[in-house]
């Protein structure tokens, strides 16, 4: 008996971390898509207030398929008061790849964007989180659209 009971004792130990993990995993991967959504029909100074820490660090970059790309600080962030879209867009990701170490993670994924006329926009995606305040949220993002 006494070999069972420690056999049980030490699968719950050594389990527990990997829990957690998973806890923390999908913690990153609902702020993610909470943020992908919210880009849909907010301007990027609302989901940047919701979704991203926003200090002298805080970047994004984002390529285009003409090769062309821009990169975003946080008071850039914060100034942008247009719709990311004409109309508004519905947004889903798929295929999250996530690393947690402690209060810090690591995302990538893919992103799709389809606007209310149809039109859909392809992403791969990385972004950098912090765990602050018992919320994941965005320090550093990069988005490459491609087509598929």
């Amino acid at each position: 008996m006494k070999p069972l009971f420690s056999f049980i004792t030490f699968l719950i130990f050594t389990a527990s971390p990997v829990f957690s993990q998973n806890a923390e995993e999908k913690a990153v991967k609902e702020a993610l898509e909470g943020a992908g959504t919210a880009s849909g029909t907010q301007s990027w100074s609302g989901v940047s207030k919701n979704f991203w820490i926003l200090d002298n660090n805080t970047i994004v970059y984002s390529s285009f398929m003409d090769g062309k790309f821009i990169e975003l600080r946080a008071d850039q962030m914060q100034a942008s008061a247009d719709l990311p879209a004409d109309s508004p867009a519905t947004v889903s990701q798929s295929n999250h790849q996530i690393v947690v170490n402690g209060n810090m993670a690591s995302a990538t994924f893919d992103q799709l964007r389809t606007g209310a006329n149809g039109e859909k926009v392809y992403s791969h995606e990385m972004a950098l989180l912090e765990k602050i305040g018992g919320a994941w949220k965005i320090h550093l993002a990069t988005i490459h659209r491609y087509l598929p």
